[in-house]
């Protein structure tokens, strides 16, 4: 029994590596963030109880424990007369932050579930699966080594004696505790950063990856349709349909999925470089010699902003392109049935009933477009930014519309 069991748990855990391959260390680092996407039960029962109990309880006691430090640095604004509109900023976007985790946590499963079905997507259909690792790997490294420069120039060069940092030391330790004092400003300054900063970063990360998984699949399939355009037979048709109908049912669940993670990515991410903005304005009119410092933090937020930003829209865009080149080809392919005597009025109709059903699925991805002026110069912008266009079903009173499904 125990040899059964054993097996079954290395059967399990190289079935949870052959799905979750090509991720690059999105999981593990999730796993450390407290949100377990793929639960893998170990043999060992001390490193089980680590991982499956302790491990995703770490991180969500440092959320609220950071919760009471930063409404206490708040009562000590309100009691000090000290910039208090800052202080509630910063509060917004740390309880944003704190909601994209607990939406993440949440739809862990969910989450999941469209790793699968990518994955048994591209075994069942034979197709390549092209990794991301190294993308992933570059971009929460960079972002992670953004912090810790941040979290360094804060300790080295800005003083204790700032208003802003008495404030939070000074809550219960002692001025002649200096080591507790330093290390209790290093945890709160280093661990403000990651929430405020990576956890919105890490979220884009994994919106960005799995929009992109599904443009893979839709540009997989746009592939096989356009090698059937030539001699378009009624069962390849008819197989055809059916994929395209999985494929647009599992677009319409990664938009339910992940719009309301992304629409409050894209909140907290604007308000940081407004609030960062700001306060940098502050400092310089008040010509203080540490703007220097802050200019390197305030370029680093933006550098973060503008990568999460581009990651959202572009990776969500992509779905839309595929979409719009499967569009194309079913059009290619309904006008040589059509132009064929006699007609296949059973495989045109097949057809048909594809094109109709590209219209729901194209409309809440936004799409990159291209205007020309007067000049001759083509200017690149972005149509339905922001939560007109991912995000529409998170604050869209209305239900998604239906698809309706193929004879």
């Amino acid at each position: 029994m125990v040899k059964y069991n054993e097996m079954t748990l290395v059967g399990e855990y190289q079935w949870c590596s052959s799905v979750s391959n090509g991720y690059g260390v999105l999981w593990l680092v999730l796993k450390i963030m407290g949100i377990d996407v793929f639960k893998r039960q170990h043999g060992n029962k001390s490193r089980n109880f680590v991982i499956s109990y302790l491990l995703p309880n770490i991180f969500p006691f440092i959320l609220i424990s950071m919760l009471v430090v930063f409404v206490c640095g708040g009562i000590i604004c309100v009691l000090s007369g000290d910039n208090f509109a800052m202080h509630a900023s910063v509060t917004i976007i740390y309880l944003i932050s704190m909601a994209i985790w607990f939406s993440a946590n949440k739809n862990k499963n969910k989450l999941r579930s469209l790793v699968i079905q990518f994955h048994g997507i591209n075994v069942t259909g034979g197709n390549k699966t092209r990794p991301l690792s190294f993308s992933i790997n570059v971009s929460l490294s960079t972002i992670h080594i953004i912090n810790i420069l941040c979290v360094i120039g804060h300790i080295m060069f800005i003083p204790e004696n700032t208003p802003e940092l008495i404030d939070y030391v000074k809550l219960m330790i002692p001025k002649q505790m200096y080591i507790i004092r330093l290390l209790f400003r290093i945890g709160v300054i280093w661990i403000s950063f990651v929430i405020l900063s990576f956890l919105p970063v890490l979220a884009s990360v994994l919106c960005g990856s799995i929009y992109f998984r599904c443009s893979q699949l839709l540009e997989d399939f746009h592939d096989e349709l356009f090698t059937s355009v030539s001699e378009p037979s009624r069962a390849e048709l008819v197989r055809l349909s059916q994929k395209h109908r999985l494929l647009c049912k599992l677009a319409h669940a990664v938009r339910r999925r992940l719009s309301s993670i992304a629409f409050m990515v894209l909140s907290s991410i604007m308000l940081s470089m407004f609030i960062t903005l700001s306060y940098f304005i502050n400092i310089i009119t008040e010509k203080t010699p540490i703007s220097a410092i802050w200019l390197g933090m305030i370029l680093g937020y933006c550098i973060v902003g503008s990568f999460t930003v581009l990651v959202l829209i572009l990776t969500a865009s992509r779905v839309h392109l595929k979409y719009r080149e499967i569009n194309a080809t079913l059009e290619n392919i309904l006008h040589r049935l059509t132009s064929q005597d006699p007609i296949e009025w059973k495989s045109v109709a097949v057809v048909k009933r594809r094109t109709r059903n590209l219209a729901p699925v194209l409309a809440p991805f936004p799409k990159l477009t291209r205007i020309y002026p007067g000049e001759g110069k083509s200017v690149t912008h972005l149509q339905h930014l922001s939560c007109v266009g991912i995000f529409e079903r998170s604050i869209s009173p209305f239900p998604a519309p239906r698809i309706r499904e193929a004879g």
